[in-house]
């Protein structure tokens, strides 16, 4: 016997019937075994829901590869990525597992302050998740207002696709995602942040008299300081490669690249009703000229 889809009800009074999650209209928790997943709409607006595998394969284009990847429960885990799709751009981040569509985006887990590789279940009150709402509410193109109303600074905009530029507003799907990576930039900043407070003390007494539990403690510093050296390469290697990769950074607008592919469709479309235009009145014209 199939099973019911599984619905997403909109907020009180909107009435909104969106096919492939279940939401629910407060800040509690879905009543599931399963874990909350936090959506964020096109409006910025919070709210818990819970989805089925099948309906992200089916309704996002993604794959079961994909959708490992994101699993807290994989015994080997995934190497961070960002992968482009048809219909959704994913994150896994560290501790940061994100699915970005072109109306909604799914934050599966954040960063633990102060910890990129350690993962928190998405919640409501976390600051991330909602520094990332707060992103996605803005809608002017960065670099146009003061970065309040206007937007961070053009600097800091991952959105350099002129095919997009004639709009007015920044796509849904490169504010997500620009806000997802503005959110490890600042967790990594308090990481630095956190490292250089507990190291500066240990410094001054060094200068001052070398104790075996200061060198220790120099030690399990600098440790700390490599891997987080280490993951920022890392996350620098996979956003060059991503900027270095035409196709893919096309993929990530993907309001623009479905308009392409629809203006490709009808343009083939075209072309095939000419074409046999053509071969029917060339074959069903007679020559000239030619009699009985």
């Amino acid at each position: 016997m199939e099973s019911a889809p599984l619905m997403l009800r909109g907020r009180a009074g909107e009435g909104s019937v969106r096919r492939g999650l279940s939401s629910t209209q407060g800040g509690i928790p879905p009543p599931s075994k399963t874990k909350p997943v936090i959506l964020i709409d096109e409006e910025g607006h919070l709210s818990y829901t819970t989805l089925r595998k099948q309906a992200l394969i089916t309704d996002m284009a993604l794959r079961h590869r994909d959708i490992r990847a994101l699993e807290p429960q994989v015994a080997l885990p995934y190497p961070p990525a960002i992968l482009v799709r048809r219909q959704a751009i994913v994150l896994n981040l560290e501790g940061l597992k994100l699915i970005i569509g072109r109306e909604k985006a799914l934050v599966l887990s954040v960063p633990a302050p102060g910890d990129l590789t350690a993962r928190c279940p998405a919640d409501l009150a976390n600051p991330l998740v909602q520094q990332l709402a707060a992103h996605i509410a803005m809608r002017a193109w960065p670099g146009s207002g003061d970065g309040a109303e206007g937007g961070l600074g053009a600097s800091f905009s991952v959105a350099t696709l002129e095919e997009i530029r004639g709009g007015a507003t920044l796509p849904y799907e490169l504010r997500a995602l620009e806000g997802a990576l503005l959110c490890l930039v600042r967790v990594l900043e308090r990481e630095v942040g956190a490292l250089e407070r507990g190291v500066r003390p240990v410094l001054d007494r060094i200068r001052r008299g070398v104790l075996r539990s200061d060198l220790e403690e120099l030690y399990e510093s600098r440790t700390r300081l490599v891997r987080g050296l280490a993951r920022v390469s890392r996350m620098k290697e996979i956003l060059e490669e991503l900027l270095d990769e035409e196709e893919l950074m096309a993929g990530l607008c993907l309001t623009a690249a479905d308009a392409a592919r629809a203006r490709a469709e009808e343009a083939e479309e075209a072309a095939g009703a000419a074409g046999a235009a053509g071969a029917g009145w060339q074959g069903g014209s007679p020559e000239a000229g030619r009699g009985g």
